[in-house]
């Protein structure tokens, strides 16, 4: 037999990150990492990183664009005991943050075309991006 509950054991407030602005804050991108972390990306350009464990999140930065966030993913690392590094796309601009210090900008990778999405080859460092661009 199942047990249903209708209200939430815990909840990821959006709005609890000092940085984000007022307004809309929908949420349009999410992925969790493997170590109890989750990135969310916003409508309004925020990359937000959580620890699974606390409601309010550990790190929120702005990509500048004022863009929606089109995808977050996380990118392993070669060598034992690192941890991943996360990866944020939106139109213009693919980020990657430091795994180690979270909030950290490890690189930015701008593109001439918009960016529709990304894949990341596994433990690689090579990044696939499907842009509007015509050839």
């Amino acid at each position: 037999a199942f047990l249903r509950v209708a209200d939430s054991l815990s909840r990821l407030d959006a709005r609890a990150a000092g940085e984000v602005v007022e307004g809309g804050q929908g949420v349009s991108a999410v992925e969790f990492g493997g170590d109890l972390s989750m990135g969310v990306g916003t409508d309004s350009g925020h990359m937000m990183l959580y620890d699974l464990r606390a409601p309010a999140p550990v790190v929120c930065r702005d990509h500048r664009y004022g863009l929606p966030i089109k995808r977050i993913l996380f990118q392993s690392q070669p060598g034992k005991g690192k941890k991943a590094r996360m990866v944020s796309v939106d139109a213009k601009v693919i980020k990657i943050w430091d795994g180690e210090q979270p909030g950290k900008l490890f690189t930015t990778i701008e593109s001439p075309a918009p960016i529709n999405d990304i894949c990341l080859y596994r433990s690689s460092g090579m990044v696939l991006a499907a842009c509007e661009d015509h050839r």
